[in-house]
């Protein structure tokens, strides 16, 4: 069965950066699983997997505009170490998480910190980065519930698998003029998911 619109597929992946540090894995653990054209993996990725069958192996590279774009200086701000007060140990690196007025959740890095301010940074964590996948497509099947019914596909492929291997991760929300702790991190999947495809 070849990958197409609606199948659910598993595969095995690295994923490394130009110099060939490897950035993510699979290895040692369950297969990524997601349902196809549902954009559950990013554009260039998902392409590079379709009309593929359980059984390939390939490799792909994926430049930034296929996968999480490029660096946009304006998703970069300085803000007063005081807005930031209620954050423990803030270091360069840290990842942080707030919420936009609407309600977004907004993923940070802490990328300097100056006597008085702090720069942020909202871009994607692999912004401006080629990507390059070593991919093992594991199993194809077609999905055992209509789409419309699923409200969860599974695994998102994202850099929040990187961060929470290798960042301190801090969930904050804006409160008054500054962000405070709102918990711990959501789940990554619903307990239920496995039920669904």
């Amino acid at each position: 069965m070849k990958i197409a619109n609606e199948r659910v597929v598993s595969f095995h992946y690295t994923l490394t950066d130009d110099s060939g540090q490897e950035l993510d894995s699979s290895r040692g653990t369950e297969p990524l699983t997601y349902i196809h054209g549902t954009r559950g993996l990013i554009p260039g990725l998902e392409r590079e997997l379709e009309g593929r069958e359980a059984g390939e192996k390939f490799q792909a590279s994926i430049q930034p505009a296929d996968a999480y774009g490029e660096v946009n200086p304006e998703l970069i701000q300085d803000v007063p170490l005081e807005a930031l007060s209620a954050i423990d140990n803030l270091e360069v690196g840290m990842r942080l998480q707030s919420r936009t007025p609407d309600g977004q959740v907004q993923l940070l890095m802490v990328d300097a910190i100056r006597e008085d301010t702090a720069t942020l940074n909202a871009n994607h964590v692999l912004a401006g980065e080629v990507l390059h996948f070593d991919v093992a497509v594991e199993s194809v099947r077609n999905c055992i519930q209509p789409l419309s019914r699923i409200r969860s596909v599974g695994k998102r492929f994202s850099p929040s698998h990187v961060v929470q291997k290798t960042r301190i991760v801090k969930f904050l929300d804006r409160h008054r003029n500054g962000m405070t702790p709102i918990g711990e991190p959501p789940p990554e999947r619903y307990e239920d998911d496995a039920l669904l495809f």
